[in-house]
């Protein structure tokens, strides 16, 4: 029929657990901060980093 809508689909949902090392993480985002903005190179201003978390990678990758 036209114009009605269909509910989503229930979703499955269990819980998650992750564990960071922010040691780790400070430590990669130091060596990438120096990679993008070398010190011998004299700009303005430096280049900003953005960051992309992708929850569902995992899970993704599991299904296939």
């Amino acid at each position: 029929m036209a114009g009605t809508q269909q509910s989503p689909p229930k979703e499955v949902r269990r819980p998650v657990w992750a564990e960071v090392s922010l040691s780790a993480l400070m430590y990669n985002f130091e060596a990438i901060r120096k990679y993008v903005n070398p010190p011998h190179e004299k700009r303005k201003s430096p280049r900003k980093i953005l960051s992309i978390v992708k929850a569902m990678a995992t899970a993704m990758a599991a299904r296939k």
